[in-house]
């Protein structure tokens, strides 16, 4: 059967040449010479080993199925992806039900297909031909393997090919030809078969088909399935995991995921051009950067751009230290140049901000609720001392006296809630204190406000946002000290608890998550809030204050050594890979398989929910060592996957989850530790604490 090519314009750009600059794996085309010696018969996985798919995750190929049907039947394709994979499994499921099958074809999964999308069903010779289509374009020969093959011919080594796949035999048999793979003894298919190396009876099958070969060597890049269940089998193996893809669930399965996925499986083929050669952290973070980060950064300066024309904004406020990365993305993609608006970088902060906010909230004879709130800030390890030291309060020694009885001490930590209400209630019993120490503060900041001519035009600020109190702060301070101001906020984000600040803070817009949009819609974005934090930050610490020097306000930033150690070590090569694909993709249009028509919105909440909301396993190492804090003082960071095993208490547990800087990352890691017992209880508390992730998410914790 020869399938009909789709015109050349409808089709994706996966990077097929990612495969062309691979040196040949000597080490390991001698390991499997040496052992295919003493096999009488050498058997071959297919997927990810023979041949390997374009795209980072296997099911990503559905999202371009779809994408392709779009441009055939227009409407009747939305959802299609989705739903064929939920097809699958639902056809798997009936299958073993009914019969005990232990595989289906593709005809099975259309059937069920169809029963969940019933407006498909008039397309469904199509569906298969452009499934079938998709998956001959997608699909290219690994050359270490292929190497392989050609070594065993010429040494008179038998050798077949097994897979464990839905797919027609006769098509997986065209692949492999046209992929240049020739002479091989048999092809077995579990659709042919009816078992499966996952289950171990396959090997029955192989075997009454070569009875003359008992020793049989399997390659294959699956640990279980290519390696711990065919040697209990008898089966000698060895794995090959070299064109292993992704096994992500976490983003939506849609054509939005394709510019991430293409990007990501071209990044990962060509980082391992050279075998053997162990990528170090430079390499990660700035692999990061070039694919997430550029994606991010891409997708929010075009929407940042038609917005700020749109609201006709006559200056852009980046504001510290979060907008710093911003910032530098806007003038690598030229912004300044095509929309002739002046920008600038706002030394602002939370201590600042709502220290000064507090100021004009209150009085010497009684603190504003919210500044106390402020003030007891803590993620549980900031201590008395600490507290009292960040907000100049450390002076006034009947205050530090009163703290001191309250805990017996002034190491006591602040915990919530007990910890932080008894502090609140410490300074409420010493307001004019508190006042009088914050009224400098509040008078550097108003300062370095006129400085920046604040009051001046209708200003943009961009940061990452989420809850609006940057902006409130900022416009409050303002307009009782300088003058009336129209902000603009611009920002990647805003939770629901930002409808409380809408009227007092002014317009705000946001690109990947609005506070009006329901929580499971932005579930992507909000499980990559502290990853993105640190990848964002400036390369200064946190606005203290404000100093005057010869008539001029500056900005005094904190010096903490361990941050500044980890934004050499992790932020910076992301911000370095980040910029250069957007500088790419704004000077030329496209950087690598990235297109810059095709980083929208929708395509940057998929690319965060591949990473952030499923992450491999050498993210997760790399993502969950990251250094976060919560607190305004950023004294102290706490890792964002904390050590130790899940909680026993089912409130403990949420409590951790909730409190922790990634969730994703941390159940991951409890999972991993957990002991087998209590695993699957486990994974049950998991995914009904992470359930906004959404199903699909969920399955990783199954």
């Amino acid at each position: 059967m020869m399938l009909q090519a789709l015109p050349a314009a409808a089709l994706s750009d996966p990077g097929a040449g990612a495969l062309a600059g691979w040196a040949p794996d000597e080490a390991f085309l001698a390991r499997a010479t040496r052992r295919a010696a003493d096999a009488d018969l050498v058997s071959l996985d297919v997927f990810d080993t023979a041949l390997t798919r374009l795209v980072d995750s296997p099911a990503d190929l559905f999202a371009e199925v779809e994408r392709v049907l779009g441009t055939r039947i227009g409407a009747a394709s939305s959802g299609f992806a989705q739903a064929r994979e939920d097809a699958e499994r639902r056809a798997r499921l009936l299958a073993h039900e009914r019969d005990g099958a232990e595989e289906i074809g593709l005809d099975a999964v259309l059937d069920a297909l169809c029963a969940l999308l019933p407006t498909l069903a008039p397309h469904r010779a199509l569906l298969r031909e452009v499934e079938l289509d998709t998956e001959a374009r997608l699909l290219v020969p690994v050359p270490d393997i292929l190497a392989l093959t050609r070594r065993l011919l010429q040494a008179g080594r038998p050798f077949a090919f097994v897979s464990d796949m839905y797919l027609p035999p006769f098509f997986i048999a065209e692949r492999l030809r046209a992929g240049g793979y020739a002479g091989w003894d048999a092809l077995h298919v579990s659709t042919e078969t009816g078992a499966t190396k996952a289950s171990g009876r396959q090997w029955a099958a192989v075997r009454a088909r070569h009875p003359d070969r008992p020793r049989i060597l399997h390659i294959g890049d699956d640990p279980q399935a290519d390696g711990e269940i065919p040697r209990r089998h008898g089966v000698d193996t060895l794995l090959y995991d070299r064109a292993r893809s992704a096994r992500r669930v976490g983003a939506a399965l849609r054509p939005a995921l394709l510019p991430f996925s293409f990007a990501q499986r071209d990044a990962a083929l060509r980082a391992r051009a050279v075998p053997g050669a162990a990528a170090g952290p430079d390499a990660f973070w700035f692999g990061l950067g070039r694919v997430l980060g550029g994606i991010v950064l891409a997708g929010f300066v075009r929407w940042l751009e038609a917005e700020l024309r749109r609201h006709r904004i006559a200056r852009v406020c980046f504001c510290a230290r979060d907008g710093w990365l911003i910032r530098q993305a806007w003038h690598a993609a030229g912004g300044p140049a095509r929309t002739g608006i002046p920008d600038d970088y706002l030394a602002v902060s939370r201590r600042p901000l709502n220290l000064a906010r507090g100021y004009l909230a209150s009085t010497p004879e009684r603190l504003d609720q919210a500044l106390l709130g402020f003030l007891a800030g803590s993620d549980g390890t900031t201590t008395v001392a600490a507290a009292l030291a960040r907000a100049g309060l450390d002076g006034d020694a009947s205050l530090v006296s009163e703290m001191r009885d309250r805990f017996g001490g002034l190491d006591a930590r602040l915990v919530w809630p007990d910890g932080t209400g008894r502090f609140e209630q410490g300074l409420a019993r010493h307001p004019a204190a508190v006042h009088a120490a914050l009224r400098p503060e509040h008078a550097a900041l108003t300062g370095y406000l006129r400085q920046q001519a604040l009051g001046a035009g209708r200003i943009g600020l961009v940061d990452l946002g989420w809850h609006g109190n940057l902006q409130r702060a900022l416009r409050t301070v303002v307009e009782a000290d300088i003058g009336p101001v129209r902000l603009h906020g611009f920002y990647y984000g805003l939770w629901p608890a930002t409808l409380g600040n809408r009227y007092g803070a002014g317009p705000m817009d946001a690109a990947f998550a609005s506070d009006f949009q329901p929580v499971e819609d932005g579930a992507a974005l909000r499980g990559a809030v502290a990853i993105l934090e640190e990848l964002h930050g400036a390369p200064h610490g946190t606005v203290l204050g404000y100093r005057e020097e010869a008539g001029r306000w500056t900005p005094v930033f904190a010096d903490n050594p361990s941050e500044r150690a980890q934004h050499e070590r992790t932020a910076r090569p992301f911000q370095q890979g980040a910029l250069q694909t957007v500088s790419a993709l704004f000077g030329t249009g496209r950087a690598g398989t990235l297109r810059l028509h095709d980083v929208t919105p929708d395509a940057v909440r998929a690319a965060l929910g591949a990473v952030c909301s499923s992450p491999d396993p050498h993210e997760r190492a790399a993502l969950g060592g990251l250094g976060h804090c919560a607190t305004f003082d950023h004294a102290s960071a706490q890792p964002l996957v904390p050590d130790g095993p899940a909680p026993d208490d089912p409130e403990a547990l949420r409590v951790a989850l909730r409190d922790c800087g990634w969730p994703v990352g941390t159940a991951h890691r409890w999972l991993a530790q957990a002991a087998p017992d209590r695993r699957q209880a486990l994974a049950a508390s998991v995914q009904e604490q992470l359930s906004a992730l959404g199903p699909r998410a969920l399955r990783q914790f199954e």
